[in-house]
């Protein structure tokens, strides 16, 4: 996996949390770890990548299960970075 994917997804967990010391806070990593996880200078920890995709994708369910639209949107393209 990419480490601009694993980047995105910190960034996406920080901002559904609050911030990056409250992500540190709730994956147990301290924020030194954290910045070098995303700066791409450490390896991010397995538990820790699932621990963060977990945080998006119970953000993700909450948002859909609130969206009250009456069909589904519309597919999108997806954009994959290289």
């Amino acid at each position: 996996m990419t480490r601009h994917l694993k980047r995105r997804l910190l960034e996406r967990a920080a901002e559904i949390v609050g911030d990056r010391e409250e992500l540190g806070f709730l994956l147990d990593i301290d924020r030194h770890a954290l910045e070098l996880f995303l700066c791409g200078r450490a390896t991010l920890p397995q538990r820790v990548f699932l621990a963060a995709m977990e945080l998006v994708l119970q953000d993700d369910v909450a948002r859909a299960a609130q969206d009250r639209r009456r069909s589904p949107r519309e597919p999108q393209p997806l954009r994959v970075a290289v």
